[in-house]
């Protein structure tokens, strides 16, 4: 991954993480149709024939911050409550 500097966002691509083990969750999440967050409780999971990689990939990185929030019991963290819905 190149380092930041080298890294140009625009609003056609987004400036995420992209690590080899994020690629292939991905494709796991590909091939087998099974929503790599659980923990979620998503329903209906994001069904993955229906997006282009990088749209999964964008959807990988919001569940991802999703999931490491309620690990850390952050759902009640003041700027989700108060200032996110505004």
């Amino acid at each position: 991954m190149p380092p930041q500097e080298e890294r140009a966002a625009s609003p056609d691509k987004a400036d995420l993480l992209w690590t080899p083990a994020i690629e292939a969750e991905i494709q796991a999440w590909q091939q087998t149709g099974t929503f790599p967050f659980p923990d979620l409780y998503i329903y209906p999971p994001p069904q993955p024939q229906y997006y282009s990689f990088e749209d999964l990939r964008l959807i990988h990185h919001v569940a991802s911050v999703s999931s490491e929030l309620a690990m850390h019991s952050a759902g009640s963290f003041t700027i989700w409550t108060r200032q996110i819905p505004l």
